[in-house]
């Protein structure tokens, strides 16, 4: 065939119809237009905020999405984390034009958390933020409500009126104008109206309030300290309106009395209806539950020289420490002797009654300093040691596991302040006595005792936490068994001991650091993503607790022969962060007894 006339092959794709072609164009034109709409924003800056507001527009969401019912609003370290982070972005740039906004939300986030615990620290905490605001940046646009906001929280939170009206009053000079200026002057006319009426008229008795549900009284216990002192402590399950007041008695053995009266509180099956006291200034307990209103505890002494009140939540415990008299010495107090106390003397508030009268109560010279509990010093016990290489299995042997997590404990404890003594620093074996012995001796303020559990079921697992009593369950009554094996003390010696320890104060505070420790530890370890379980709280009659002066815990790493636990156990890594929460946990119950509402005990940057 000659070439002029060859037939070229078809390419069948060279052009796609036309049908194809118009369907095509709208969406690439879509895409185009969105590729210019990104580029166009990107271009003025909306996609590479500074740091500072990328900070500040995930904080301020976090505050929104906790206001809104997360449930994580419950939990007050999330409104602390918060506030935290609004102050770091106050502080992290100087010249960001929204600075007073931070400070600003920070103050908002204390005030939540406020509004949540019911705490006078908090809201003290969250009027002085607002207040701090207003004095750093005056002529900001949001200084006017800080002031209002902070009025509002002094005169119905605080109690503090006089506070109220001078910020009120600053508010008039300074931001006279809008809404802010209207709020102002009605807070101001009420505060007027109800110190004028306050002042006209003879205040009347509060009338109880209406009966709630009753909280329950699970715990009355007391130390003596010396011939004249003792501390009583008594514990419920919930917080609730007291007063605590002096009386005297018409009774051979006692003549004066403090009496705690407890609205809506009634007692647990187990507290006795009295009990007589020897070998103390305390001579006698009685419970009187024949009011509708009141549980009334009396505490009956020989003579009563001074007491003062404190409260500690988490349990919510009424701790009287008490200054007796020598009953053969002791007078009743005459005119003179009121008008000598009076002089000196401090107010005391039923606890959560804010507005209920004052009982003033002759304030000690020296007592609150003699009876005040602090954490100075720390004993750590790293358990076993030597010939005693303690439990073994999956390749975890107890005594070095034991003695690494000590080790890291006293330098973040260390690090903080505290001083730290050890019964072991190298692998050495010490009695059980020797080890009590050297925790009295070195006069520490708690004694944490490590240890590394094990069971016959490989699937028992958990970080656990204990403290001093009768066992509460068959595997703590196991573990006491196995703990107490290198033990020379005898049946009668325990239940001696063990007698004295469960009437004192120890007891309370012994089970008030295992429960901080266990949940701050468990909290540390969630928080690096390890799924330790939560072994809980326990009580058991261990030897090496028992001869302590001080607040004792004994701790249980985890089961070394569960596998996955001696794995983790084997971990520098995980060892550390047990290292930690334990130390997290003795400091938070250390702030605890400083009467800190805010526990910062943060340790990430001293990781190693």
């Amino acid at each position: 065939m000659p070439a002029s006339t060859r037939t070229q092959p078809k390419l069948s794709n060279s052009r796609p119809p036309p049908g194809v072609l118009s369907r095509l164009l709208p969406a690439c034109a879509f895409l185009l237009a969105l590729c210019t709409l990104v580029t166009v924003l990107y271009g003025n800056g909306y996609g590479s905020l500074p740091p500072v507001e990328q900070r500040y527009s995930k904080a301020k969401n976090e505050l929104d999405s906790l206001r809104s019912g997360d449930p994580r609003a419950a939990q007050r370290e999330n409104w602390l984390r918060l506030a935290n982070e609004f102050q770091e972005i106050y502080t992290l740039d100087p010249k960001w034009a929204n600075r007073p906004t931070a400070l600003f939300r920070k103050a908002e986030s204390l005030r939540e958390l406020a509004r949540r615990s019911g705490g006078q620290r908090d809201y003290q905490q969250a009027a002085a933020t607002f207040e701090e605001l207003a004095m750093r940046h005056a002529e900001c646009r949001l200084a006017g409500n800080a002031l209002l906001i902070a009025a509002d929280i002094k005169a119905n939170f605080l109690g503090d009126a006089a506070g109220a009206l001078r910020l009120l009053a600053r508010i008039r000079a300074q931001y006279a104008h809008g809404d802010v200026l209207l709020q102002a002057l009605e807070l101001e006319r009420k505060l007027t109206a109800h110190n004028a009426l306050k002042e006209a008229v003879q205040p009347k008795q509060i009338q109880p309030a209406s009966r709630k549900k009753a909280g329950e009284l699970t715990q009355i216990a007391w130390k003596t300290l010396n011939a004249k002192q003792v501390q009583i402590v008594v514990e419920l399950d919930r917080g609730v309106n007291w007063q605590a007041r002096q009386m005297q008695v018409k009774n051979a053995a006692a003549s004066s009395s403090l009496v705690l009266e407890l609205q809506d509180a009634l007692p647990a099956n187990q507290i006795r209806a009295g009990a007589r006291v020897t070998g103390s200034p305390l001579q006698a307990v009685r419970v009187d539950t024949s009011s509708r209103e009141y549980t009334r505890l009396f505490f009956d002494f020989a003579g009563l020289a001074r007491y003062e009140t404190r409260v500690e939540q988490a349990p919510f415990r009424i701790i009287l420490d008490v200054l007796a008299e020598d009953g053969k010495t002791a007078q009743r107090p005459d005119n003179t002797a009121e008008k000598k106390h009076a002089v000196n003397t401090q107010p005391v508030r039923s606890a959560g009654q804010p507005n209920a009268p004052v009982q003033t109560v002759a304030a000690p010279k020296d007592l609150a300093s003699q009876l005040a509990l602090a954490v100075h010093t720390v004993f750590l016990d790293a358990g076993h040691g030597g010939k005693d290489p303690g439990t073994s299995h999956n390749g975890i042997v107890e005594q070095e596991i034991t003695l690494d997590v000590v080790r890291r404990v006293g330098k973040l404890l260390q690090n903080r302040g505290l001083d730290v003594q050890y019964s072991r620093e190298k692998n050495v074996y010490f009695s059980l006595k020797d080890r009590t012995r050297a925790a009295n001796k070195t006069k520490a303020d708690l004694f944490v005792s490590v240890h590394v559990n094990a069971a016959a079921d490989a699937q028992s697992a958990g970080f656990e936490t204990f403290y001093l009593d009768i066992a509460s369950n068959a595997e703590a009554a196991r573990l006491a068994t196995m703990e107490n094996a290198g033990s020379d003390k005898k049946m009668g010696d325990l239940t001696t001991v063990l007698a004295d320890f469960m009437l004192s104060a120890r007891t309370q505070e012994s089970r008030q650091l295992a429960r901080t420790l266990q949940n701050t530890a468990l909290a540390r370890l969630g928080k690096l993503r390890y799924a330790t379980r939560d072994g809980g709280v326990k009580a058991a009659p261990l030897h090496v607790l028992i001869g302590t002066g001080m607040p004792a815990v004994l701790v249980e790493l985890g089961y070394c022969s569960n596998r996955e636990e001696a794995r983790r156990l084997a971990s520098t890594a995980y060892r550390q962060a047990l290292a930690e929460g334990i130390a997290e946990g003795i400091l938070a119950y250390r702030d605890t007894l400083l009467r800190k509402q805010t526990v910062d005990v943060t340790l990430n940057k001293q990781r190693s």
